[in-house]
């Protein structure tokens, strides 16, 4: 397959896989952030994310386990932005 080709059967086949594995990365997401709404809002994050790293991704490998490594990172990047102390930090 040329470049060219390559390229366009990416593009081709993109859009169909990121619509098809939202349900799929929701309940990826779901397994380590269980409040829904902040699941909901990680999962947007990687769906933007996916989206402007379309061109990135091989359509000869399966989508699923990219997606859900970008979710990963996703996920990684809430737990680390929400304070740790959330219960101690108010001052009497």
């Amino acid at each position: 397959m040329t470049p060219t080709a390559s390229r366009r059967a990416n593009e081709e086949a993109f859009p169909r896989q990121f619509m098809a594995e939202e349900r799929t990365l929701l309940r990826f997401i779901l397994r380590y952030v269980p409040a829904a709404a902040d699941a909901r809002d990680v999962l947007q994050e990687t769906l933007v994310t996916l989206w402007a790293k379309r061109a990135e991704f091989d359509a000869t490998r399966e989508f699923p386990p990219w997606a859900c490594g970008i979710a990963r990172f996703k996920v990684r990047e809430f737990w680390r932005n929400q304070p740790r102390w959330q219960a101690f930090a108010h001052d009497d």
